[in-house]
């Protein structure tokens, strides 16, 4: 695993920062990838202001029925 403050996550980070993708999920809708952070499945959000706090692996799995690590 690439550690954080390792130049070669920088590097991936700075290669990474304003390319646009195609996402799939979203009838190929592009989208620009504005920062790069360790473990992004992990991270936790508030779906709404009446939601619980839930990770982007949770939300995909339930919205869009895909399972990502």
């Amino acid at each position: 695993m690439i550690r954080i403050i390792s130049p070669a996550f920088r590097k991936l980070k700075s290669f990474f920062k304003n390319i646009f993708i195609g996402l799939k999920h979203l009838e190929l809708r592009k989208r620009k990838i504005v920062d790069v952070i360790p473990c992004a499945g992990y991270y936790e959000f508030k779906k709404d202001s009446d939601a619980n706090d839930m990770t982007v692996q949770q939300y995909y799995r339930e919205t869009y029925n895909i399972h990502i690590k």
